[in-house]
């Protein structure tokens, strides 16, 4: 791909060669979106526990800005041309070349560069919702709308389309790579505060002005509103074919009278911006025909630890049932704090239910009138998570 000479005092064509030439010609830019993308994609799908404020703050750019900029550096690997700046600007490009090849040839200026990284951004994170989906309904893995593999085909986009751009600028030569001209910006903005008062005034007034615009923004997307607290509950199981992976469970669970059932493990995120203790409280219900419950069991207790804020508690458990009949369900009440008395859906803070069958040893369920059981505790453990 052929650029202009760059011979002459055009300004605008030296602070990329000069930026360029600083760096010995590597695409410092495209290192530090890799960097970034993968620090701040582990600690936000990885690591997990960071307070809300945090993970806005460092995810916006990760979100909506770092997969179009990947995507357009491999498009537009060179700098622009010489008569890029005396171009017109992004919006009336189609009356100025006649092909997207003409485009390529021009090259785009630093400001269509992050205009189009911000469109192609919003553009493409859809894109890879549908891909995230299908690839779950292909693999069965449940649900995918979880933080960690949204955060890991994010990442991994960006640093695909990152390196192809890496490639692709190393194989112009030096003068005809694009680089960011952060040594024009520094000496501008020195030649700013090197005016007059006035004028050193008003631009520390500018730059203030859009450091407090931003700081507000991040604090209205990341600060929940007044009742914007919750926490989520959730009983999962292992994964078919040998996967080790928890996901929800989506069909009635058949257990065996006097036998421990499979492992079940209840799951609380806490999104209620302060530390919490939580009590849930799992009963063994039967159901009449019209779906009342007629008979009730309490069958444990689960008390939680101190559980942070954006953290995760599970607790892994058996059933060991010792009646029979196909009207059952096994409900979980959760209370922050202390449960009461006599604990039903109506004054619990959150209930789920998970529809059971209990046979007896023959594999034929019975119709006994009382709801009985045992528990057998798991593990229990308080363990880092998103909520997703």
């Amino acid at each position: 791909m052929s650029r202009d000479s760059i011979s002459g005092s055009d300004t605008t064509i030296e602070r990329y060669d000069s930026d360029a030439s600083g760096l010995r010609g590597l695409p410092g830019d495209l290192l530090v979106v890799v960097a970034y993308a993968v620090v701040v994609g582990g600690l936000i799908g990885v690591v997990g526990g960071l307070p809300t404020v945090v993970r806005v703050v460092l995810g916006v750019p990760l979100l909506l800005v770092l997969p179009g900029y990947a995507l357009v550096a491999t498009l537009f690997p060179g700098r622009p041309s010489r008569t890029a700046d005396r171009s017109s600007s992004l919006s009336r490009l189609s009356q100025r070349f006649d092909s997207a090849r003409s485009i390529q040839e021009r090259g785009i200026r630093w400001g269509e560069r992050l205009a189009l990284s911000f469109g192609i951004s919003l553009f493409t994170i859809p894109l890879l919702a549908l891909v995230i989906d299908l690839a779950a309904t292909l693999f069965g893995t449940g649900s995918p709308y979880r933080t960690g593999p949204i955060v890991a085909v994010l990442v991994a986009f960006v640093v695909t389309f990152a390196v192809v751009g890496i490639v692709r600028r190393l194989s112009l030569p030096r003068s005809e790579r694009f680089s960011v001209p952060v040594g024009y910006w520094i000496d501008d903005f020195t030649d700013g505060l090197s005016g007059s008062p006035a004028d050193v005034l008003l631009n520390a007034v500018l730059v203030l002005s859009i450091l407090v615009a931003a700081a507000s923004m991040s604090y209205a997307l990341a600060v929940p509103k007044d009742g914007e607290t919750w926490t989520n509950m959730a009983l999962l199981n292992q994964g078919g074919g040998g996967d080790e992976q928890l996901v929800p469970y989506n069909e009635t669970v058949t257990l065996t009278a006097d036998e421990a059932g499979e492992p079940i493990t209840l799951e609380v995120e806490n999104h209620e911006n302060e530390a919490m203790n939580y009590t849930v409280v799992a009963q063994l219900q039967r159901l009449d025909d019209a779906g009342n419950v007629i008979g009730r069991s309490e069958v444990r207790r689960f008390e939680s630890p101190r559980v942070p804020v954006n953290r995760t508690w599970r607790r892994q458990h058996r059933i060991t049932p010792n009646v029979t009949g196909d009207r059952l369900q096994l409900q979980y009440l959760l209370y922050r704090d202390d449960p009461p008395q006599n604990p039903t859906e109506r004054n619990a803070y959150q209930a789920l239910h998970l529809s059971v069958d209990i046979v007896a040893d023959d594999g034929v369920a019975g119709t006994e009138g009382t709801s009985n059981g045992s528990a057998t505790d798991g593990n229990a453990s308080a363990s880092a998570g998103v909520g997703g």
